[in-house]
């Protein structure tokens, strides 16, 4: 929210209040503050200035924009206009001389109109009583409760309140706003700090667990940065306690019980240690350490097992299967994906083209060289339109992975495409619906899908 003398431009508040929620959140941020002068001269210029002083027989201000001090004689004035300060009383008699002043300018200055009207405004606010606004404080509060919505409801009722305080420009509803909004940061923060401690408490974090936490965290820190601060000291234990003990149960799983899908899940887990945890060269190569003598035991254990460049366990019928479907959907690598490579894709569907808006199944091979437990799995289509893509995920729910591969099968019947959904061309003029393979992971906004494969890709063949 503004500061001290700062104001909010009355007409952009006007068009604020027909805005959803959401776009209120942007507003509130972004509106214009105004200076605590306008400075008119005498040929029709406006200028707004932070401060404004008498000094013999000129007027010495700081420029808004530019912030430099200058100066002006008051020969060359037309007039100085305060900006009315947002929960500031005024006596009525000077509100009604600024605004009989700014009225005057107003006639004699229309092209200033577009400076002078919100300055108008705000002062003939001051003249009219305060709007009752208790009854809507309290309907936030209550909601706020009723929802128990966590931090996005903290989110849309700190906006509903500093949205509330727009409209009480002499601050007559100030101190229940405050006391309102401090009622809510309390029990927001509350909420997050126990989340966090239920999390620190398990004996065994997760990787997913601790980004839980990271993300709580930063929230904390918007919410109430005096208090955050211990809820990040905390953190660095954790990540620690995280880092190591994953390591070390990613290679005692393994040990325990020798398989290949222990093994790939050990490589899954300690990849996404290096990846999103190791928070130094020393932890990094810690656990490059560990990846090799993961690798070295399995091979102990296993020395007849091939695996592909990339760590792909196949098997001579995988190589067969790829031969025999070469043509039944195109191999694509797509630059914005930022695939982990975790996964191949062998099509197994005898489909060169697909109906648009017609249900068909489609069925692979997938081979893993990680495995990450408990992770959920999709297949995720995508197909380009006039703006960019579309994208929804096929979950594979009923997936299993034995010796780091699983039969699939997803059935796409376009009803997660919008009503007014319109596929377009590639460069070559054909239409293509594409498909990878991916896995959700905590992000910082909650759970995310990410890929872990290349696509293949279909002809789509339109109506």
């Amino acid at each position: 929210m503004p500061a001290g003398g700062d104001m909010i431009d009355p007409i952009l508040l006007r068009r604020c209040r027909k805005i959803v929620t959401v776009t209120a959140l942007l507003l509130v941020g972004t509106l214009p503050i105004f200076a605590e002068r306008l400075i008119v001269t005498r040929d029709g210029r406006s200028v707004w200035a932070r401060t404004a002083t008498r000094e013999g027989d000129a007027v010495v201000y700081v420029a808004r924009d530019s912030r430099e001090k200058k100066r002006i004689p008051t020969t060359d004035l037309a007039a100085v206009i305060p900006v009315a300060r947002r929960g500031t009383a005024y006596s009525k008699d000077d509100v009604r001389k600024y605004i009989a002043r700014i009225e005057g300018i107003q006639q004699k200055y229309p092209q200033l109109m577009k400076q002078l009207r919100p300055l108008l405004d705000d002062w003939n606010l001051r003249l009219q009583p305060p709007p009752e606004l208790g009854k809507e404080i309290a309907g936030i509060v209550r909601t706020s409760k009723q929802e128990g919505a966590g931090y996005r409801g903290y989110q849309s009722a700190v906006i509903a309140l500093d949205m509330l305080s727009l409209r009480d420009p002499t601050a007559a509803f100030a101190e229940r706003i405050n006391k309102a909004r401090t009622e809510l940061t309390r029990n927001c923060f509350d909420e997050l700090a126990l989340h966090c401690s239920q999390l620190a408490c398990k004996v065994l974090p997760t990787v997913d667990e601790f980004t839980q936490y990271r993300t709580l965290v930063d929230k904390g820190r918007r919410v109430d940065r005096a208090r955050a601060k211990k809820l990040g000291t905390d953190m660095e234990p954790l990540r620690r306690r995280v880092l190591t003990g994953n390591r070390r149960h990613a290679m005692d799983a393994f040990t325990g019980a020798p398989t290949l899908d222990n093994f790939l899940r050990g490589q899954g887990l300690l990849s996404r240690l290096e990846r999103e945890i190791v928070a130094s060269d020393a932890e990094r190569n810690e656990i490059q350490a560990a990846q090799q003598t993961l690798k070295g035991r399995r091979r102990q254990g296993d020395p007849d097992r091939w695996f592909s460049d990339d760590g792909y366990p196949m098997l001579p019928e995988d190589w067969d299967l790829k031969k025999k479907m070469k043509g039944y959907g195109n191999f694509v690598t797509f630059r914005d994906l930022g695939s982990d490579r975790e996964c191949y894709m062998i099509a197994k569907s005898r489909i060169r083209t697909i109906p648009y808006g017609q249900p068909v199944e489609l069925s692979y091979r997938l081979i893993f060289n990680k495995v990450h437990a408990g992770t959920d799995y999709g297949i995720t289509v995508r197909i380009y339109e006039q703006s960019g893509h579309h994208e929804h995920v096929l979950p594979l729910d009923r997936m299993v992975i034995k010796d780091g591969r699983a039969e699939v099968m997803v059935r796409e019947d376009f009803s997660k495409l919008p009503d007014e959904f319109e596929p377009v061309p590639n460069r070559s003029g054909v239409v293509y619906l594409y498909t990878y393979v991916a896995n959700r992971r905590e992000g910082k906004h909650g759970p995310e899908w990410h890929a872990i494969s290349p696509a293949r890709g279909w002809v789509l063949a339109m109506p």
